[in-house]
């Protein structure tokens, strides 16, 4: 599964790995480590590591989110659920060194959402998102990762279907938010619906190779085979080893106008 939906992990960009200001550098050399290991696939040598690192710094938030965001970098998925699930039980109970506030919290578990989302817990998934969106209820972006999730899973469209347009209305010139209205439309069939919303998608954020693919897919659906190859080149030159735009992008050179397979 790609990544879609924004990263709701608030660390930094550099993972808090040796050279980042905020964390010392026994904390960076122990990251730096389990990042190696993790990257050789020595997965139970990284979890002593971080282990470790947790025990001597068991209430510092910037050491909790850099491992999740450790984790998530090498799709590590179910550490990553497990790290989030405890960072938020250490901050219900206050034993962080930093408060978490409802938009905090809600950015937390939509990030635990798509962890087990990648690591095939569908329900758990949906729990999460769901309680990201009971902490931030009119917030675009927790109707949005939820409608993305049902989406993607094929379940709940017409709910998918109205937390999209909720969404777009509140966030009409987000282009991922668009998108997600689209794609929904796109999983109910209604492909000329789809059409329509993904180019507008696609005007809001040309750049992105998902939305891309999605337009690329919605003209497949219709029948329009040059434009539809047209979206999905260019989703590979965005993301050259995106393979769903590969594998759609074969069989629109395969097919006939009239048959989509």
């Amino acid at each position: 599964m790609k990544f879609r939906i924004a990263f709701f992990l608030m660390v930094s960009s550099c993972l808090a790995l040796a050279g980042c200001s905020s964390l010392d550098r026994i904390v960076g050399a122990r990251l730096q480590k389990a990042d190696a290991l993790l990257g050789q696939s020595r997965v139970l040598e990284a979890r002593r590591e971080v282990k470790a690192l947790l025990s001597r710094y068991p209430t510092r938030y910037d050491v909790h989110s850099s491992v999740v965001s450790l984790y998530f970098k090498h799709k590590r998925w179910f550490d990553a659920a497990v790290q989030i699930e405890q960072l938020l039980v250490l901050g219900s109970t206050a034993k962080l060194d930093k408060t978490l506030h409802s938009e905090e919290l809600a950015s937390w578990y939509m990030s635990l959402g798509y962890a087990l989302q990648n690591a095939r817990d569908v329900e758990g998934a949906e729990q999460a998102y769901n309680r990201a969106l009971k902490l931030s209820p009119e917030n675009p972006h927790t109707m949005n990762a939820l409608a993305y999730f049902y989406a993607e899973e094929g379940i709940k469209l017409r709910e998918a279907l109205n937390l999209a347009r909720r969404a777009a209305a509140l966030a009409p010139t987000n282009g991922a938010i668009v998108d997600t209205l689209g794609w929904v439309e796109y999983k109910l069939g209604r492909f000329k619906s789809a059409v329509r919303i993904l180019a507008r998608a696609v005007r809001l954020m040309p750049d992105d190779a998902t939305i891309r693919y999605h337009l690329g897919a919605a003209y497949w659906r219709l029948g329009r085979i040059q434009e539809a190859q047209i979206e999905l080149n260019k989703a590979l030159v965005i993301a050259p080893e995106y393979q769903e735009a590969k594998k759609l992008l074969q069989h629109v050179q395969n097919c006939s106008p009239n048959k989509p397979k």
